[in-house]
């Protein structure tokens, strides 16, 4: 596995003690090397070549700290290895041998339980020196310009919000200007003269705003596009997606000062029998007409109709709606939940 993105970075002090270690970072490296496949602990004592009770202990506080990951195994509690593992780590269990551990990156980006545990990088990245040749030999120094552009006025335009805004919770994430002819001492650096709140909060702003784009259902179908996903975890990432956009939904409409009430109660949800609708058709006949895909499909629970999801192209189940004022979709393939349209509830 390439490296894009020369060291590690912690989402608190636990993780910082964790990484320090050398011959943890060594462990990292040969998984890295040996990633997708992964190592069990023998092969990173082959690879690395500290006591095998070494290399338990390593790979148990990096699996804990969320650095590594047990391939075929799901954490019951996130950060948190799992009875088994720890049982095998700590007590010398016949099965620890035959675990095989992979380097976690992508873990904390995708995440949509726990949004703590994501990794951010505050401070400056250093990359490869080939990578960055690789950057400037492909990159269009006026594509460049004009991305830059786009996101400085982004940025202007979420500080002028944030600083006028009626919230005093809101107005405190500003940061402190330096201000001509006035004590600076506790805003900008009296070494380099910058303000080192203001610069970390365009970076957060920016980084935050990158962990949005990869939950973005554009750029998980460039992913499945371009080959760099395989089925299962497609489909994991769609299912992902919906979620955290009805979490964002929620809280968007809860944050709006009052103005968005969400109902707790919806008649239209009893009012509407829907079990036994039988699907129209298999897919979203209207994409299959215009020629374009979808990412997930509703069930309209009034006539039968199938139509394509909010995050699809064509968004063919809002278009039902608009056009017939049937108000209850249902979720497919699964039917995990319903959508009322009039009162903007899940059921």
């Amino acid at each position: 596995m390439k490296q894009y993105i020369l060291g590690h970075y912690c989402a608190n002090d636990t993780q910082l003690g964790v990484i320090s270690k050398h011959s943890n970072r060594r462990i990292l490296e040969a998984l890295r090397d040996a990633f997708p496949s992964g190592l069990n602990a023998h092969g990173v004592v082959e690879k690395t070549g500290p006591p095998l009770k070494t290399v338990y202990a390593s790979l148990k506080e990096l699996n804990r700290e969320l650095f590594v990951d047990e391939l075929g195994q799901q954490r019951k509690i996130r950060g948190r290895p799992l009875v088994r593992e720890v049982q095998g780590l700590n007590n010398g269990g016949g099965e620890r041998h035959r675990s095989q551990f992979v380097i976690e990156d992508r873990g904390r980006t995708y995440d949509m339980q726990n949004e703590d545990n994501y990794a951010m990088a505050p401070g400056n990245v250093d990359y490869p020196s080939d990578f960055v040749d690789a950057w400037h030999t492909t990159v269009i120094k006026e594509e460049e310009n004009e991305l830059c552009t786009i996101l400085l006025q982004f940025l202007e335009r979420s500080l002028t919000r944030m600083s006028n805004h009626a919230s005093d919770e809101i107005r405190r994430w500003t940061p402190e200007r330096c201000l001509q002819g006035v004590d600076n001492s506790k805003s900008c650096c009296g070494q380099c003269g910058i303000n080192h709140e203001a610069r970390d909060f365009m970076r957060a702003m920016l980084l935050h705003l990158l962990d949005h784009f990869e939950r973005n259902d554009r750029f998980i179908e460039f992913m499945k596009n371009n080959e760099f996903l395989d089925v299962d975890a497609y489909q994991t990432m769609v299912t992902n997606i919906e979620k955290f956009q009805k979490q964002e939904r929620n809280a968007q409409e809860n944050n709006n000062n009052g103005t968005i009430s969400i109902k707790e109660v919806c008649s239209h949800f009893t009012d509407i029998g829907g079990n036994n609708i039988i699907a129209a058709t298999s897919g979203c006949e209207e994409c299959e007409k215009e020629h374009t895909d979808w990412v997930a499909l509703r069930l309209c629970l009034t006539c039968g109709h199938v139509g394509c999801c909010d995050s699809s192209k064509g968004m063919h189940a809002t278009k039902h709606f608009v056009n017939t004022s049937h108000t209850v979709i249902v979720a497919l393939p699964n039917k995990q939940w319903k959508w009322c349209y009039v009162d903007k509830i899940y059921s």
